[in-house]
C-alpha cells in the first residue's frame, strides 16, 4: 500500500516536473481511469480537520410601556370649595429585551479518504464478480474436457 503511494506521488512529481504543464497534469489527474489515485493523494496529502464554528445572534428590541393614571387621594378645591379626586399619570416607560440565539454547531471533516475507499470498494466488488464468471466458465470447460477424454479413452480401449 505504501509502495503504491510514493509511486503516486512521483508520478504526479514526474507530471508535474516534466515538460508537462501543470494545467494538463491536472486535466490528466482528473481523468476517470485516475480517479482513485486523485482520491487517495487528496486523503494522503490533506489533513482531516475538523472545524466547530458557534454562531450567536444578538437581538435588541425596545419595548414601551405606556404610563398609567393613578387615583390621589380625594380633596378640596380651594377656590370654589367642591371636593374632588385628582389622578397623576405616570410616564410612559421604554424598556430593551434581548434575544440571543445559538445556532448549532457544525462540523466539517476532509471526506476525500471515505470516497477513495468507496470508489475501491466499488472496483473490487466488480473485479470479484468477473472473478465467479470467468470461475464458471473454467469449470464447465474442465467438465467438457473430462468428457472428451473419457470418451477418446473409451473409444481408444474398444479397438
Amino acid at each position: 500500500m505504501k509502495h503504491r503511494h510514493i509511486l503516486a506521488i512521483i508520478w504526479i512529481l514526474i507530471l508535474l516536473s516534466s515538460c508537462v504543464s501543470g494545467k494538463r497534469a491536472v486535466k490528466e489527474l482528473r481523468k476517470d481511469k485516475h480517479k482513485l489515485l486523485a482520491l487517495e493523494l487528496c486523503a494522503d496529502l490533506g489533513e482531516i480537520k475538523e472545524t466547530i464554528e458557534t454562531v450567536t445572534d444578538t437581538v435588541v428590541k425596545v419595548v414601551t410601556l405606556p404610563g398609567i393614571e393613578l387615583d390621589c387621594p380625594e380633596t378640596t378645591n380651594p377656590t370654589t370649595g367642591e371636593k374632588y379626586t385628582p389622578k397623576v399619570k405616570c410616564p410612559d416607560v421604554q424598556q430593551e429585551v434581548k434575544y440571543i440565539r445559538t445556532k448549532e454547531t457544525i462540523t466539517k471533516e476532509n471526506t476525500f479518504r471515505v470516497d477513495a475507499l468507496t470508489l475501491r470498494n466499488g472496483k473490487l466488488e466488480t473485479e470479484l464478480a468477473e472473478e465467479k464468471d470467468k470461475g464458471k466458465k473454467q469449470l464447465w470447460f474442465s467438465i467438457i474436457m473430462s468428457a472428451v477424454a473419457v470418451g477418446l479413452f473409451i473409444a481408444l480401449v474398444r479397438k
